[in-house]
Formats: structure tokens, C-alpha cells, sequence
């Protein structure tokens, strides 16, 4: 089973890919500055999250993955490039963790939508026609 840890998790992009990944069975964790519902939602749905960010939250994931907002200088981010673990940003991850998900086209298509952070029409009409439905 794989193990990844997402730096930013409480950032509405990284929790949704840590939620996909989870509903996979794989095993997450994640950390951020700060306690938010998100952080909370996702903690309760039995993830490991730390608050705030710490080197320790580094266990030993297979990778991790970092929000945007997430500086080099960051104390995770720095502990598992040191320990050799590879570290992908959330635009080069979304890719290798869709990848040959072909029965999920549509469900990949809202999340680039999403996480590009457009305005809430586009991603509706991309659901609706993703999903084979006539836009109002």
C-alpha cells in the first residue's frame, strides 16, 4: 500500500487529491499551519494531519506532495528531500496520479477545472457535459 504525505493538505486542491487517493486505499497523511475544517474533515476521515508544519511529520511516505503555496525553505518539504524522498508540486502530481484512469476522464477533467481554481460555471458545464447531461 502506498503511503503519501501532502504538505498544505488544508488547501481546498491538495485535500481533494489526498480524498481521491484515500477513497484508492492509500495511505495519507499531511500537514499545514494551521488547524481549518478542511484539516478537521480530513483528520476525522482518518488521516494523519499535523499542525503546524514540523519535520517530524516526515514518517515514510513513498512521496509527497506540495501545495503551491509552499515555499523551498519549508521544514517538511526541506526533511524529505533530504531523506531522498521524492517531492512533486500538486501540478506535477495530478497527472502521475491520474494516469491511465481512462473510466475516470470526467472525474480528472473537473479536477484540472478545480485546481486551476476557475470560476464555478466552467466547472459545472464541464460536469454536466461530462457526465452526459444537457447545461440549462
Amino acid at each position: 500500500m502506498k503511503k503519501v504525505h501532502f504538505i498544505g493538505i488544508g488547501g481546498i486542491g491538495i485535500s481533494a487529491i489526498a480524498r481521491f487517493l484515500k477513497e484508492r486505499d492509500f495511505i495519507i497523511s499531511g500537514s499545514d499551519i494551521a488547524d481549518s475544517a478542511i484539516t478537521k474533515e480530513l483528520r476525522a476521515s482518518g488521516m494523519k494531519i499535523t499542525v503546524p508544519h514540523c519535520k517530524t511529520a516526515i514518517e515514510d511516505p513513498d512521496f509527497v506532495v506540495y501545495s503551491a503555496a509552499i515555499k523551498g525553505d519549508n521544514v517538511e518539504l526541506l526533511e524529505a528531500r533530504k531523506r531522498g524522498i521524492e517531492c512533486l508540486s500538486r501540478k506535477e502530481a495530478l497527472p502521475f496520479i491520474l494516469e491511465g484512469k481512462r473510466e475516470e476522464r470526467a472525474f480528472e477533467k473537473s479536477l484540472f477545472i478545480y485546481f486551476e481554481k476557475s470560476d464555478i460555471t466552467r466547472l459545472s458545464s464541464v460536469s454536466v457535459s461530462s457526465a452526459g447531461l444537457k447545461s440549462i
